[in-house]
């Protein structure tokens, strides 16, 4: 957060377990403060960051698998689905969409940001 008046910054650290974040919070200790610090009016706007679940999703498509043989002979990987591209008729990778929806087990509508997989294709 960047104080628009003083222009003081504080990084809000929602992973202390993070070994880069501790590194740096030991060069700047400072800097850095608990996600559990920071004003309730701003937590309700923090989200997840895209680029971080599309690299995620990438990783995820091969080891989601927790049988050592399906892995290995890679029998279930995933992609990220594609969609088509309206102007030339090209298929391309679907970005993150946000959207509301009540998650199951849950009373209350939340914004939650998906990204959808399909089965890969195998290649011979």
């Amino acid at each position: 957060m960047i104080d628009a008046y003083s222009g003081a910054t504080t990084f809000y650290v929602f992973d202390r377990q993070d070994p880069i974040i501790a590194a740096y919070r030991g060069i700047f200790p400072t800097l850095f403060a608990d996600a559990s610090a920071m004003p309730p009016e701003l937590l309700v706007h923090v989200r997840y960051p895209q680029l971080l679940l599309q690299v995620q999703a990438v990783v995820y498509g091969l080891y989601h698998m927790t049988n050592p043989d399906v892995f290995y002979n890679r029998e279930d990987l995933w992609t990220v689905a594609t969609e088509v591209a309206t102007s030339d008729q090209r298929q391309i990778v679907m970005e993150p969409n946000f959207v509301l929806m009540t998650l199951p087990g849950e009373r209350a509508t939340e914004f939650v940001e998906i990204l959808p997989f399909t089965p890969a294709i195998a290649t011979t």
